[in-house]
């Protein structure tokens, strides 16, 4: 995963970080329950670790098969510039 941010004073951030580290099976299997602590809504969605580890094996599965997604890509008016690459 690629974070890039560039500020139009010409500061720039760039963070790279292994996908696998980030999106993996146990950030998986935690993320329904801090979900579920940290947002109060009331629906007939439930989330489960067995479906989020499910969205991890479709996420590494983009990455192969799209190297260059982008999943946000914002340029303001003003030169700002936010990117985050899958």
């Amino acid at each position: 995963m690629h974070i890039y941010i560039k500020e139009a004073e010409g500061k720039t951030i760039n963070l790279r970080f292994p996908t696998r580290l980030i999106i993996n099976n146990l950030s998986a299997s935690m993320l329904p329950s801090i979900v579920s602590k940290h947002v109060s809504v009331e629906s007939d969605i439930q989330l489960n670790a067995s479906d989020m580890r499910k969205l991890v094996r479709v996420i590494h599965s983009c990455k192969r098969k799209y190297p260059d997604l982008y999943l946000v890509d914002i340029e303001s008016a003003d030169g700002n510039t936010v990117r985050i690459k899958l």
